[in-house]
């Protein structure tokens, strides 16, 4: 669904229509790496910034971060996503409520009166790319398919890997990443890919051929490996597609059997 809204003031509110409205800034506390809670020295619960699910954290130098979920009245932490990369103890940030993604853009169109007409998605998911991952238990591979083994890869509930992220309705699927334990006698792999768990509507696959997995240097009987689409289409509307954007994986092993530990289903647009 496209919408439009006008903005008047040039460039000035076309800039204030992306931004949105500041809710206020603070300061960065104690931020470790690779975290998706961000600690400020501010109250930013309804008794502070009143910050909300939905809106945005933008750490000046870094980036901008989605609030996930309404802190408590008092908290000075927020869950945010995707991960904050680095260490941001003492900057600056500033908490923006309503404005739009760069993704979000259809057009730009200016007016005779020197303003702007904004046509955007206002749903379209936040990132513009990611990967699906399998839920956060291990799976069973044999030497033959069989739908009982179907791994659902998707981006909610209770994944091996939280950095996963919604796609949207259509995108480019890049790359397939799988690692196997209790493996010490495979020596190949074939996959597929389909909408349902029952293994009958295709999505992606099967592999042409059987590929040969990567000995893990370290890792005892742990083989693992990543295999290319070519950029092929996904389209998460059609009729085959089940509801939450979800696909199904289906694994055949050569040589013996294993347990898939991690399956990541990279896309793109």
């Amino acid at each position: 669904m496209i919408l439009a809204t006008t903005t008047n003031d040039g460039t000035t509110g076309l800039i204030k229509k992306f931004k949105g409205t500041t809710l206020g800034t603070g300061t960065a506390g104690s931020n470790s790496a690779n975290s998706k809670s961000f600690v400020s020295v501010e109250v930013v619960g309804s008794s502070g910034l009143a910050a909300q699910a939905g809106d945005r954290l933008h750490i000046y130098g870094v980036g901008v971060f989605e609030v996930t979920s309404t802190p408590t009245a008092s908290a000075q932490t927020l869950a945010v996503s995707p991960y904050i990369l680095e260490d941001v103890t003492g900057k600056t940030f500033e908490i923006l409520r309503g404005g739009l993604r760069a993704s979000q853009l259809s057009d730009i169109q200016t007016t005779a009166a020197g303003g702007h007409v904004v046509l955007y998605e206002p749903y379209v998911p936040l990132s513009s790319k990611g990967f699906l991952s399998k839920n956060n238990t291990g799976q069973a591979c044999a030497t033959s398919y069989s739908a009982s083994n179907a791994v659902e890869l998707g981006w909610t509930g209770t994944l091996e890997d939280s950095g996963a992220s919604e796609p949207h309705d259509k995108v480019r699927i890049s790359h397939l990443e799988l690692t196997f334990s209790s493996a010490g006698s495979v020596s190949g792999v074939d996959f597929a890919l389909t909408w349902d768990a029952a293994g009958d509507e295709i999505a992606l696959g099967p592999t042409t051929s059987t590929l040969v997995p990567f000995t893990a240097l370290s890792a005892s009987n742990q083989v693992t490996l990543s295999a290319g689409f070519g950029e092929q289409m996904l389209d998460f509307t059609n009729s085959s597609a089940v509801a939450g954007k979800k696909l199904y994986l289906h694994v055949k092993l050569t040589g013996g059997s294993g347990q898939l530990d991690t399956a990541r289903l990279y896309w793109f647009l």
